[in-house]
């Protein structure tokens, strides 16, 4: 018999692994970031300034939505194999 779904959850672990770790490559790019430099004094640079501060947070931000996606990767491979393990013990009762 094969089941309809098949989940490989070590492979679903291992790729939630490699997204936490894009996300925290993209928080911390974005602190490392040096502050923008506003010399001479017009009104360009204090605009570039503010969309660097701007961008960085948002990569920040980013970052961790990534990560938190991991997360929640994670815990779906969690939780199917709790599934699975209940499915299992249901069957096994019956048998």
């Amino acid at each position: 018999m094969r089941p309809d779904l098949e989940v490989d959850t070590a492979a679903v672990r291992r790729c939630a692994a490699d997204v936490a770790d894009t996300g925290a490559r993209l928080a911390a790019g974005a602190a490392r970031a040096p502050a923008a430099v506003a010399v001479p004094r017009w009104s360009a640079s204090e605009a570039a300034g503010t969309l660097a501060d701007a961008l960085a947070e948002r990569l920040v931000g980013l970052g961790s939505d990534v990560t938190g996606t991991a997360r929640q990767m994670s815990a779906t491979a969690d939780a199917y194999e709790a599934a699975d393990d209940r499915a299992a013990a249901r069957l096994a009762a019956h048998r």
